[in-house]
């Protein structure tokens, strides 16, 4: 969704809004746990804001966004900013820079989690018994 505003000094304003929700399903992904426990399915739900200034006396315009994305086990955070100037030959420079922080859970197979050991006293050897 797009908000245009002109100045009077006929500078263009807009503030750019947008959501984007992506489902998936994966059978390979349910089987991540030996006992079922996995996840088949999953929604990603990234929304993103943008606002730029242009100038069409100069020819000139600035950008800066953010946007977010969160899924079960990941969240990614951006920012964004720019600059672009129109020559005199029908082109354009310009000047884009991103940065981003992804955080990841790592989800590992019921094989390679470690095991839980619970010691009892039930024994007069001390036993212990290992769970998966």
């Amino acid at each position: 969704m797009n908000w245009v505003r002109y100045n009077e000094d006929t500078s263009k304003q807009t503030l750019t809004a947008s959501l984007g929700i992506d489902y998936h399903t994966s059978a390979s992904q349910a089987n991540v746990l030996q006992f079922g426990s996995g996840k088949d399915n999953g929604t990603r739900v990234y929304p993103e804001l943008s606002w730029s200034v242009e100038n069409p006396h100069n020819g000139s315009s600035y950008q800066i966004g953010a946007y977010y994305s969160a899924e079960y086990s990941y969240h990614s955070f951006g920012l964004t900013g720019g600059f672009s100037q129109k020559n005199a030959h029908d082109g354009e420079y310009s000047f884009k820079l991103s940065g981003y922080y992804d955080r990841v859970k790592q989800i590992y197979p019921s094989e390679l989690q470690p095991s839980t050991v619970v010691v009892t006293s039930a024994s007069s050897s001390g036993g212990s018994l290992s769970i998966p």
